[in-house]
């Protein structure tokens, strides 16, 4: 089975390539946070059993259902329809691994999607999102550069009426598929981009991570763009396996110069390795016994 977007492929590969830390024969619970039509979920669940034969594999997904999204519910048994404001229909730690394609950006209260993330993903887990920064120069839903960044409502009408009458973004194929005119093309996206996109900057992503004890990461973001370089100039099919072996440094150089593209890879771990009282341990050992203590 094929994927329908380099999206699909690349998070695959975030999978497949840590899945290496689950033991052999055991069964990973995997969660499409935000799946829309279960596109992904589909994917995943044709190509994890061939990619990690070693494992046992479970894929669910949600939706929210709110404002007109559809429900998939009659469709599609493994995908459950909540509300925006609802928790997350699943026990605490019930995941090893979460995902999400092009969610985060739509996402009214980050607080809450990441309080919920961590709730459901199991000690030990990891998650990886695939979303667009606030810093990126091309807002990816109008085509229009820059369009995420007017939040004054009537400034951002007046932008998106007239790019479009310059033939910019996508007014001509609203307008070629359902007869809109351009006056109210230009109302309804500019409430779009107000009440439906909430991109953050790459340290609100890291900032929500720590206030929600993940670790946070861009890792597996240049792994992203070479995927995407290699399918599109080359030709050629990238590997589903990343190199495990990270350079923090270049992870870090990557997502600097690639948060102003089309989106980045946010991965984050539920892991703690400190234990409390270890300082308090270590001063009593160097303190030893009390000189001239008989």
């Amino acid at each position: 089975m094929e994927a329908k977007s380099t999206t699909h492929e690349h998070l695959l590969s975030v999978v497949v390539t840590e899945a290496a830390r689950f033991p052999e024969g055991s069964t990973v619970r995997v969660l499409d946070a935000g799946c829309g039509h279960g596109d992904l979920m589909t994917f995943l669940n044709a190509q994890l059993p061939r990619l990690r034969p070693g494992l046992r594999f479970e894929v669910r997904g949600f939706e929210v259902t709110d404002h007109g999204r559809p429900n998939d519910r009659r469709l599609r048994p493994d995908i459950d329809c909540i509300s925006v404001r609802d928790p997350w229909p699943y026990a605490d730690e019930s995941f090893d691994v979460v995902v999400s394609n092009q969610v985060l950006e739509h996402v009214g209260d980050p607080s809450h999607f990441f309080q919920q993330l961590y709730r459901v993903l199991r000690t030990g887990g990891f998650s990886a999102h695939l979303f667009p920064l606030k810093h990126c120069f091309w807002e990816g839903h109008l085509h229009l550069p820059l369009a995420h960044r007017i939040r004054n409502r009537d400034l951002l009408r007046a932008y998106i009426r007239l790019a479009s009458r310059f033939g910019l973004g996508r007014f001509g194929d609203h307008f070629r598929a359902l007869g809109t005119p351009l006056e109210l093309f230009a109302e309804q996206h500019a409430d779009f981009i107000l009440f439906f996109t909430r991109y953050l900057s790459y340290r609100q992503a890291l900032d929500l991570a720590q206030a929600h004890q993940l670790r946070g990461s861009f890792r597996y973001t240049g792994e992203y763009y070479g995927r995407v370089i290699r399918k599109k100039l080359f030709r050629r099919a990238p590997p589903y396996r990343y190199n495990p072996r990270r350079s923090a440094l270049a992870d870090w150089l990557a997502v600097m110069f690639w948060r102003h593209a089309i989106g980045v890879t946010l991965f984050l771990e539920k892991r703690n390795t400190y234990e409390h009282g270890t300082e308090e341990r270590v001063a009593a050992a160097l303190a030893g016994p009390a000189r001239g203590a008989i």
